[in-house]
Formats: C-alpha cells, sequence, structure tokens
C-alpha cells in the first residue's frame, strides 16, 4: 500500500480530463495472443510451409499482433466526473460504459509477473449490475493504479479523495507451512496410487506395469502443476481490517489486493476437505452480492476468505464478516433417523441450526460443508421434495442468496420441520418487518 501521497496522487485538476493507459499496455495486451499465435506458426511450417516462410510469418504475426494492440490502446480511455467512472474502448465498435461509484463492490488492484517486471499493474473493479459486472483498466504505473484504487474506494464512500489511507488492522495471515502442505496432499496420494498399481501388475506383465507408468507419471505431473498454480495464487494471503471491509493480500508471482465491501457478505462457506481433517484445516469462502470476478476459476480464488486455517482462527475472523455470529455456540440439530435410508453415508453429518440472526447447515461426509446465512440476506425460500424423500416423508429447505459461490439448504428434514424451518427465517429477517405474508401450509404427508 502506497503512503498518503499517492491516496491523492491521482485526483485530476480537471474532472472532466481523460486519462489513456500506459503506453506499454499494447506489448503486454498483444503478447498474451501473439506469443501463441508465433508459437503455432513455429510448430506448423516444420512440414509443408517451409522454412523459408517462418521469419515472414512471425513477422506478419508481429506486425498484426502489435497493429491490433495499439488501435485497442489507442482508441481507450477513461476519467471520472460527476461520482461516475467512464471508460471508453473498441476500434470498429465504439463502447462507452458509465460505473457510479457509489454502486461500487470492490476494486482489486493486480500485478501479474510480466507487469511486475515493468513496474505495472491492472485495476478491476465490481459494480452492482445484472449483467457484466466486471471493468478492468489494464495497465497503469503501480503508483497511478494504487492511487485510483484510492480515489475510486473514497469517492465511493463519500469521502474526501485528499484524506490520508484508512489504517489496517491484520486479522490474519495464513503461513507457508499449511499452503505447501495441502499443496502435496493430493500429489502425494496420487503417488501412492500410482507406486501401488504398478507394484500390483508387475505381477502379471512388466509391459502393462510400462503403460501404466506412461500413462501415469504424466497426469501426476500435470496434476501436481495445477495444484502449485493454485496455491501460487494463494501463497502469502493476508486479511487486514479497514473502514471499508476486509483487504486480503495474496499471490507469489503474481499479486494480488482485494477489498471484501462491509455488509456485502450474503453467506459464508466452511469446507472440510478429507485430507485436511486430521490437522484441523478448514477453508473458508465468502459470497458478496453482485461479485462475479470474470471466469469461473477467478471466483473460486476471489471468493477466499482464508484459503486454509485453523479452526481457531476461523471463529474470529467471522466474527468481522458475520457481526454477531459465534459457529462454537451453535448447537445443530441432526436429521430424523429415517434420512439413513436417504442418505445413508452422509446423515451423520446432517444439521441444521436457526439462530436470532443466522440460519446454519452442514452436510457432506468426506468433505464437510458447513454454510452460514444471515436471516437478512436470504431472498426466497424452496422447500423440495425428491421420489425418494416424498415416500420417506422428508423434504429439504433451500434458502437463495443474491450470491454464486454458496447454496445453502438443510437437506432431508421431516416435512414439517422443513416448513417450520421456512417459517422461521421469515419471521427473523428484519428486513420483512411489516410485510408478513400469510403462514406457510404445511401439506398433508
Amino acid at each position: 500500500m502506497t503512503g498518503s501521497r499517492s491516496w491523492a496522487k491521482f485526483v485530476p485538476p480537471d474532472s472532466e480530463s481523460w486519462h489513456s493507459l500506459h503506453p506499454l499496455t499494447p506489448v503486454l495486451r498483444s503478447g498474451r495472443f501473439v506469443l501463441p499465435l508465433v508459437f503455432g506458426i513455429l510448430q506448423t511450417t516444420n512440414g509443408a510451409i517451409g522454412r523459408q516462410y517462418v521469419l515472414p510469418l512471425v513477422g506478419v504475426a508481429l506486425l498484426l499482433g502489435g497493429s491490433a494492440g495499439y488501435a485497442s490502446w489507442r482508441f481507450t480511455r477513461y476519467r471520472i466526473t460527476d461520482g461516475v467512472l467512464e471508460l471508453q474502448s473498441g476500434v470498429i465498435q465504439r463502447r462507452r460504459r458509465r460505473v457510479p461509484l457509489a454502486r461500487l463492490e470492490s476494486v482489486d488492484l493486480k500485478r501479474n509477473l510480466l507487469a511486475r517486471a515493468v513496474g505495472l499493474a491492472e485495476l478491476h473493479l465490481e459494480a452492482v449490475s445484472t449483467g457484466d459486472s466486471e471493468v478492468v483498466l489494464s495497465y497503469l504505473t503501480e503508483d497511478d493504479a494504487a492511487a485510483l484504487r484510492a480515489t475510486l474506494l473514497a469517492r465511493g464512500a463519500g469521502l474526501s479523495p485528499d484524506a490520508p489511507p484508512p489504517p489496517e488492522v491484520v486479522l490474519a495471515a495464513v503461513p507457508a507451512g499449511p499452503l505447501v502442505i495441502t499443496a502435496l496432499l493430493v500429489p502425494a496420494l496420487l503417488l501412492g496410487v500410482v507406486v501401488v498399481a504398478s507394484a500390483i501388475t508387475a505381477f502379471f506383465s512388466i509391459a502393462a506395469t510400462g503403460a501404466f507408468l506412461v500413462g501415469g507419471v504424466p497426469g501426476l505431473l500435470a496434476t501436481t502443476v495445477v495444484i502449485l498454480a493454485r496455491q501460487e495464487a494463494v501463497f502469502g494471503f493476508t486479511v487486514a481490517e479497514a473502514p471499508d471491509g476486509l483487504r486480503i493480500r495474496r499471490g507469489l508471482l503474481n499479486l494480488r489486493t482485494q477489498t471484501i465491501p462491509t455488509g456485502r457478505v450474503q453467506a459464508v462457506r466452511i469446507v472440510e476437505p478429507l485430507l485436511w481433517q486430521p490437522f484441523g484445516w478448514v477453508r473458508v469462502l465468502v459470497d458478496v452480492a453482485g461479485y462475479r470476478g470474470g471466469q469461473r476459476d477467478e471466483r473460486q480464488q476471489t471468493s477466499l476468505l482464508l484459503p486454509v486455517a485453523p479452526r481457531t482462527l476461523v471463529g474470529p475472523v467471522l466474527a468481522r464478516v458475520l457481526p454477531g455470529l459465534d459457529l462454537s455456540a451453535v448447537q445443530l440439530n441432526a436429521a430424523p433417523p429415517i434420512a439413513r435410508w436417504r442418505a445413508p453415508l452422509s446423515y451423520g453429518r446432517l444439521g441444521a441450526a436457526w439462530t436470532d440472526l443466522f440460519a446454519v447447515t452442514r452436510r457432506g461426509r468426506l468433505r464437510r460443508v458447513t454454510d452460514v446465512v444471515p436471516h437478512a440476506k436470504v431472498q426466497s425460500l424452496r422447500v423440495t421434495q425428491g421420489p425418494v424423500e416424498r415416500r420417506l416423508g422428508l423434504a429439504s429447505l433451500h434458502l437463495d442468496t443474491p450470491g454464486t459461490t454458496v447454496t445453502a439448504a438443510a437437506l432431508h428434514r421431516s416435512v414439517a420441520d422443513a416448513f417450520a424451518l421456512a417459517e422461521r427465517s421469515r419471521a427473523l429477517d428484519p428486513t420483512a418487518a411489516g410485510n408478513r405474508e400469510p403462514p406457510l401450509n404445511v401439506p398433508p404427508v
């Protein structure tokens, strides 16, 4: 985080002035497309086309990619005026976006390895929207990106851009040890499977063992690479509390600074993978209203509140996210015994509890999942019955929120219990006061 000078550095003297992205933006943007194209040319020209055409084709690819990148950069500009961020882009088809600063969900700062090498960064803005809610400004200098981020957050909160940066208090810092161990657990398990399977097949056929290793080892290596790449994204993970929300910093090679706005969290999920349970470690995810975060893998990363943490660390952090939540005092009620016929493996982990502020549900046998939803954030309640549930007199209650990560459900309860929980959620919702609907009627079993 930059100092107070950079906090106000970006504020333009003329609110109507337009700003361009950094001149190196075409190089960084076009490189992501030109390099694979050049690699493809080098691979295909070894055969029918001939090597004498390699350099001309590479030159054409570089020229076209560079020209497209320059044109895109040349016609992209932005400005802040009247509490709105305006962005113009497009060469053939012009596009103009207006993002009200009061509707900003978060302003994240990203610095990938190549951008860091030349001192650049990019901003990812999320706003409340039903469509494409993400706006990306890439690339800016690191100082300008940090100053613009601070300016947007300050103006969005109705503060003066000249105000000093808000203080932060670090709540949790994930050590490298658990990250390394969790990264190696799955590859170690797969390696054990490969070794055991190879030893078994060796008794029958050496050729079969060789074929198994040829197919299994590359898959093992590919899985390891994917897992290590995901762990790199959460390396150095820290959670700090600031007046505008929780600040998350993470990444080893590609750095990212993310803000979870105060009061925007719709639900929380606590995941206990099977291999983590002996260590007492959990993963904590959050749902933020309107926050989509780009592609699916990116959403999974941006929803992380704690990638891996001991149970003792989870409580204090959740108390900042959902004030009034104390999971240690929540006693979950088990599903009825007849639910064993519907969920014989996970029956022992099914549970639900309703407090004055939150609905808490749990499910999963090998991978335990606990969901916490504030009653005030529930948008709709659904009581469902599958064919087996109808035969057993069971029903499941689903709590729908604006988020996309957490889907809370009290599974396989008695029909009367499911409807009673739904009615209690409606009664405990403070936003529905004075606008009560008639009580839900329990259908005959």
